[in-house]
């Protein structure tokens, strides 16, 4: 019985212990403006002490972002946040040195969706601003692709692929833009540009990776559709 009550005991504290561990990790952030975001997030991804300090952990920057994003809890204080982050993505220079810094906002904006981000992605999917830069051996302009992706597929962002084509000839960035493409209700997005990606698949290795592509496709759209395709272009 003692053992018991031991044992009770312990957890008893272990669990108090918790509990305050996760406030001490919820600092103040209530009277934030959207200026004072747009300070504190540049100085949190420059690894700059920045009142309030927040514990980082084993996460990466912009899942620590997220979660500060999700403890604001009144939409206000979530749109002040998520506008700050739009407003860092416009004014950070897309040049090499910067890759970092637009990873993870990138990254955040996936997560967080602020109004004007839609807006921000396209534009420089149109660009191509960030085409050359990669980090952790992720090209930007593909993850720009797939946060934008977030918002909608709807026919401006199809048009984005579509304009893109004759300028980018990466085959992983190409597969991204299948994947996009699948997104919407109708296969033939995707079937028609199925039919483009067949003529490029010169190794085992690209057609391993369109397979791979493609499970995740005929998840959400089933394989009838893709039969009838396959059986007109290809032949039975």
């Amino acid at each position: 019985m003692g053992d018991a009550n031991s044992s009770y005991e312990k957890n008893q504290l272990k669990g108090e212990q918790e509990a305050h561990d996760q406030r001490a990790e919820r600092p103040d952030f209530s009277e934030f403006t959207e200026d004072d975001w747009v300070r504190w997030i540049n100085s949190f991804l420059n690894a700059e002490l920045s009142d309030p300090i927040v514990r980082v952990g084993h996460q990466e920057p912009h899942q620590v972002l997220a979660r500060i994003y999700s403890t604001l809890g009144d939409k206000s204080l979530q749109d002040r946040f998520g506008e700050a982050v739009a407003r860092i993505l416009e004014s950070t220079p897309p040049i090499e040195s910067n890759s970092s810094h637009l990873y993870f906002i990138i990254e955040l904006i996936s997560l967080v969706r602020p109004h004007r981000g839609k807006r921000l992605l396209r534009r420089y999917l149109r660009e191509r601003s960030l085409l050359e830069f990669e980090f952790g051996l992720r090209n930007l302009h593909s993850m720009l692709l797939v946060a934008a992706s977030k918002y909608d597929v709807d026919r401006g962002l199809v048009e984005i692929i579509k304009r893109s084509r004759p300028y980018i000839q990466d085959f992983t960035y190409r597969l991204i833009c299948l994947r996009v493409l699948s997104l919407r209700e109708d296969p033939d997005e995707y079937l028609q540009y199925l039919s483009d990606l067949l003529p490029e698949l010169d190794s085992n290795a690209k057609a391993v990776a369109l397979a791979r592509q493609l499970k995740g496709v005929f998840f959400r759209h089933g394989h009838d559709r893709f039969c009838e395709w396959y059986i007109f272009h290809c032949g039975a």
